[in-house]
């Protein structure tokens, strides 16, 4: 799993920059944000002062900042007083309240706003309509979508002036469209009380779909906040998915990546009593090949979530795991798939269903290491934290729930788990804020490494409160999102001041960014070194040597100041020895 964080974090850290660029004020420069959009050319900044923007906005074939004035000074107040509202389109069919579309990577960003009063765009679905992405929608497009407030955007039969069935996206929808190599991140966003109701809806806070077989698309969902949202079904089959909903077809390529962030208080509910609904807090659905599922990937890794109080009225309050074949003689057991898709070091807690308050599995194997899964099971509960067994409609239209299971090891788990090594029945003990309480079973119950097959499984280097795991280094890591401090040794004694020694160099992202005129620079020496810390402009010419000099072991922190820089693309570089790693930093004056 480390490399696989490290080409994930490569694959963002590397996207091309936006040259040097205008900024486009708005209102000042223009009185509508969806006009100095239109102004703007690659490189530029379309920067928002704070006001209420009846608009819908459109950002296409374009690489461009889009943002609010945290761009400029860091300070989240501007986030909840810039405010797009979506809720007067001039075209009711095109409702959603942003969409990018077309763009070539990362160097597009949404930044610093609240995104609200979305209805979604009206797509035609054979005979029917569907609405989709009823606050920010990415089809076919590449993104980045960061420090924004997506609420209160609704597809329900209330808000939309005309007839539609379904609904995918309430807070964001992306779809690959079959665009080849898209990278959608998604990150430090609080995505809450949106709500979609219709019939097979999905992804009431997040819908991410690649829908396409063959395509290769990258996404990045990490530290946001997906909370309250609401997935209605209003007939019987089926609602997917409160918080967050993916759809894959086989096979598919690129780097997938859920990460550290809290998924709770979300709800898929149906309107009728035998309304059938999977995945308070996260649905996941596989389509096959015609062939059976064929595709090597490791598939989507989910590490370091809190996933919790989420709540589906029939199966799967937790997870919703589900896949599809046309042919169920493709699915063929273990031979044709690596399980898919990975959990590790995730705490799963408090989440309700009918059954399987913690996961929901058909046809499908997924594999789980160093999980929390301590959720609330009814007393008419069968299964319990896991459900495998058939569901009644499935089973009259296409046939039992035959090929499934769970990897799993080395997790707590409420009721236990067959014969699955290092599992523990005991109560988990956290606090309020999910950590392990001192006296938890979960510390140092981990295990750091784990080989299914050919694939060897890794626990993350840190955890959900960026904590070095394990903590101290040479302890065994714990079960669950957050380390405690306390650990159990692998061998020998640990010393004490092991847990505060840094164990790689690295080069983290300046704060604030984008900056004016001054910003920090973080970086991190496991041993004392020789250090060149340089500041470079995008033709590579010198700006400011920052270090240039031998520094102790540590964290080390650097001021640099941008007094008299025009506005730009900055790129800042750190070499110890044979390590160099390059950073990009915006300057707005």
């Amino acid at each position: 799993m480390r490399s696989l964080i490290a080409v994930a974090a490569l694959l963002v850290s590397s996207i091309p920059c936006s040259g040097q660029g205008r900024v486009i004020n708005v209102p000042a420069d223009t009185s509508t944000i969806q006009a100095a959009v239109n102004m703007a050319q690659d490189g530029d900044t379309v920067l928002v002062a704070e006001g209420l923007y009846y608009e819908n906005v459109l950002i296409q074939s374009k690489s461009i900042v889009v943002g609010s004035h945290f761009l400029i000074d860091g300070d989240s107040s501007h986030i909840a007083r810039t405010i797009i509202n979506g809720s007067r389109p001039a075209n009711t069919d095109l409702a959603s309240v942003v969409r990018i579309r077309g763009c070539r990577d990362t160097t597009t960003v949404l930044c610093g706003f609240t995104i609200t009063g979305g209805f979604g765009n009206r797509q035609p679905d054979g005979s029917t309509y569907v609405r989709t992405s009823a606050g920010i929608g990415v089809p076919g497009s590449s993104a980045l979508i960061a420090h924004n407030r997506i609420l209160g955007n609704a597809v329900t039969k209330a808000s939309v002036p005309d007839a539609y069935e379904s609904v995918t996206g309430g807070g964001i929808g992306v779809f690959t469209r079959g665009v080849g190599g898209t990278c959608v991140v998604v990150r430090d966003n609080l995505i809450a009380d949106n709500t979609i109701e219709g019939h097979f809806s999905c992804g009431a806070g997040v819908a991410i779909i690649t829908d396409i077989p063959g395509d290769t698309a990258h996404f990045i969902i990490e530290r946001n906040v997906i909370r309250g949202n609401t997935n209605k079904e209003l007939g019987t089959w089926k609602g997917m998915g409160g918080g967050l909903s993916l759809g894959v077809d086989f096979p598919s390529y690129g780097i997938k990546v859920i990460r550290d962030n809290i998924i709770d208080h979300n709800r898929v509910v149906g309107a009728l009593a035998d309304t059938r609904t999977f995945g308070g807090g996260v649905y996941i659905v596989y389509t096959d090949t015609p062939s059976g599922t064929v595709d090597p990937d490791p598939g989507e890794l989910f590490y370091n979530n809190i996933i919790s109080h989420n709540h589906s009225d029939y199966l799967g309050g937790g997870v919703s795991i589900w896949r599809f074949s046309s042919e169920t003689t493709h699915l063929t057991s273990w031979g044709n798939y690596v399980p898919r898709p990975t959990f590790i070091n995730n705490t799963i807690v408090n989440n309700s269903a009918q059954d399987g308050p913690g996961f929901f599995i058909m046809d499908h194997v997924p594999f789980l290491m160093n999980n929390i899964l301590w959720d609330e099971p009814k007393d008419s509960t069968q299964w319990g934290e896991i459900y495998l067994g058939d569901v009644p409609e499935w089973l009259r239209w296409h046939g039992p729930n035959t090929y499934r299971d769970v990897r799993l090891c080395y997790s707590a788990i409420r009721g236990g788990w067959k014969d699955a090594p290092g599992v523990i029945d005991s109560d988990p003990l956290l606090d309020s804020t999910y950590r392990l309480m001192d006296a938890s079973p979960c510390i140092g119950n981990g295990i750091d490494t784990f080989r299914v097959e050919n694939i060897l499984y890794h626990a993350p280097l840190f955890c959900f409160y960026g904590g070095e795991r394990p903590r101290p280094k040479g302890s065994r890591p714990d079960i669950g999102a957050c380390e405690n401090r306390l650990a159990i040794p692998i061998a020998g004694a640990v010393r004490e001041w092991a847990s505060a020694l840094p164990v790689a160099f690295a080069l983290k992202q300046n704060y604030p960014n984008p900056f004016n005129p001054s910003t920090t620079i973080e970086y991190v020496l496991p041993a004392a070194s020789d250090v060149r810390l340089i500041v470079y402009d995008l033709l590579g010419r010198e700006v400011s040597v920052l270090v240039n000099e031998r520094r102790d072991a540590g964290i080390h922190e650097v001021k640099f100041d941008g007094s008299g820089l025009s506005s730009g693309v900055y790129l800042y570089r750190l070499q110890v020895g044979e390590f160099v790693q390059t950073r990009k930093a915006v300057c707005l004056q």
